[in-house]
């Protein structure tokens, strides 16, 4: 079995060229202890599609994981993923974080 292609905040403002059909991944650190959880802003469509997500809390103490979106690419073009951390409460300021991938789908 193929492994899935993971991005990661490290990756944020890069481009992703994927053929029709490919799944990937982004998995971003989040510690909803504190509030701060991962919101989308941009999905992808009508590139990609979301097919799922899941929060792995980590081992140790606090709270902090490892939030992860399963994505795939389902139209030939181009479009944006976009993500931002903040706490749902707050007003919609400044983000804490924010990520972004072009998504560019070739047959």
């Amino acid at each position: 079995m193929a492994t899935m292609l993971r991005f990661t905040l490290s990756q944020t403002g890069m481009s992703a060229k994927l053929p029709k059909g490919e799944s990937f991944e982004i998995s971003l650190p989040e510690n909803p202890a504190t509030g701060f959880r991962w919101k989308i802003t941009a999905t992808g469509e009508p590139v990609s599609t979301l097919t799922g997500e899941e929060f792995r809390p980590s081992t140790g103490v606090g709270g902090q994981g490892i939030h992860s979106w399963r994505f795939r690419t389902i139209h030939e073009g181009e479009s944006e993923i976009g993500m931002v951390l903040q706490r749902s409460w707050e007003a919609p300021a400044e983000p804490a974080r924010s990520f972004t991938l072009r998504v560019i789908v070739t047959p």
